[in-house]
């Protein structure tokens, strides 16, 4: 065997065996760390996508184009759900399923633009004013939205009670179809 071939077994040789060596411990805490890093990445980038979604709805919100003049409830659920505050609510809420969907900014726009007071009204019960905030809530697809109803008064258990918009605001109005009945909890 010449010197130079046994020059390249022996480099090779020695590459061989470096690469059947056990990665030492700094490199296992290292890949720890980039795990965790792109954890974070991931993270961060979610919250950058939330973001740009709640500002695509404010475009939306903000042009006239496309916008919905009507949004009619055809279902209500009650919640007690803390939702942002973190807090257990005191009192009510009353999540309207609504018909229309042409994404959240459009529900948002209409609910900004509409009048926002409602009626609770009952056979021999005092009525209890209701009132939705701006937009509501919804998934990515529209598949599930409501707008959210806050009560100043508790209903009356088990007593049925007619949804009623107020409708002051012209060029937007809300409906309700005639099946809708919120029962009193």
């Amino acid at each position: 065997m010449s010197r130079s071939a046994l020059g390249v077994t022996i480099v090779l040789g020695l590459m061989g065996c470096a690469g059947t060596k056990p990665a030492p411990a700094s490199e296992h805490s290292d890949l720890t760390s980039i795990e965790k890093d792109v954890a974070k990445l991931r993270e961060q980038v979610a919250r950058m996508q939330n973001e740009i979604g709640h500002l695509k709805s404010e475009v939306s919100a903000a042009s006239a184009e496309g916008e919905l003049a009507e949004m009619t409830i055809d279902g209500t659920t009650w919640s007690m759900n803390e939702f942002a505050s973190g807090k257990p609510r005191q009192t009510p809420l009353l999540l309207c399923h609504v018909a229309e969907w042409s994404g959240f900014g459009k529900m948002l726009r209409f609910t900004r633009m509409a009048d926002q007071t409602f009626l609770l009204e009952a056979d021999g019960q005092p009525p209890i004013h209701g009132y939705t905030g701006e937009g509501g809530m919804c998934n990515d697809d529209g598949s599930v939205r409501c707008v959210m109803l806050s009560l100043t008064g508790e209903p009356a258990p088990g007593v049925a009670y007619r949804l009623r918009p107020q409708n002051t605001s012209e060029g937007y109005r809300w409906k309700v179809t005639d099946d809708v009945v919120v029962i009193g909890e």
